[in-house]
């Protein structure tokens, strides 16, 4: 993860849990200049989470057990909020033991999160080798959570995030780690 993600800058403060915890660290440049997407932020952080690998989830949809990892890319301005947001979505899975997938939508999240919902998907703007990492472990399923607005959940919800791929990531204009950004839809 630090390959793609930078050299890890510190823990989140509350996150250190059992097995995993939320880190942080900032995206080379030279990494963000060559991503597919207009980063809006001059300067990117990336918050992800650490060891919640260690543990197999088991799918309801296919009884498969899986493992993941969570990350986000923001502004750093926004990254306290991407830290709460990260924690919390690896507490419910720690908690549940429940996967998310592709294209699920959590949320909506409470007003204090700062945005409505974040979505899973892909990280699309690394090597095709990123979403799946090998570990001593076995192969580790890296999940990319964004936030989207409250338009963006109805569009999910009624077109399938097929769909709402297709339309978000066609656009150049759309910036996913801009925390801020309007919606697509």
């Amino acid at each position: 993860m630090e390959e793609r993600l930078g050299r890890i800058r510190g823990s989140v403060p509350g996150s250190r849990h059992a097995h995993w915890t939320v880190v942080f660290s900032e995206v080379p440049a030279r990494l963000a200049s060559r991503m597919p997407v207009a980063f809006k932020a001059q300067r990117l952080s990336a918050v992800w989470s650490v060891g919640l690998s260690f543990v197999p989830l088991v799918s309801p949809q296919t009884r498969h057990k899986l493992r993941l990892e969570l990350f986000t890319l923001c502004d750093p301005q926004d990254r306290f909020e991407a830290e709460r947001v990260i924690g919390a979505v690896a507490e419910a899975i720690d908690t549940t033991n429940t996967p998310i997938l592709r294209g699920q939508v959590i949320g909506p999240l409470p007003p204090d999160a700062g945005v409505h919902a974040v979505y899973a998907s892909l990280p699309r703007m690394f090597d095709g080798e990123f979403p799946t990492c090998q570990t001593e472990y076995g192969p580790v399923a890296v999940v990319w959570l964004f936030p989207i607005g409250p338009s963006e959940e109805k569009f999910i919800m009624a077109e399938g995030w097929q769909e709402f791929e297709k339309k978000l990531f066609r656009r150049f204009d759309i910036d996913p780690a801009d925390w801020g950004r309007l919606s697509c839809c």
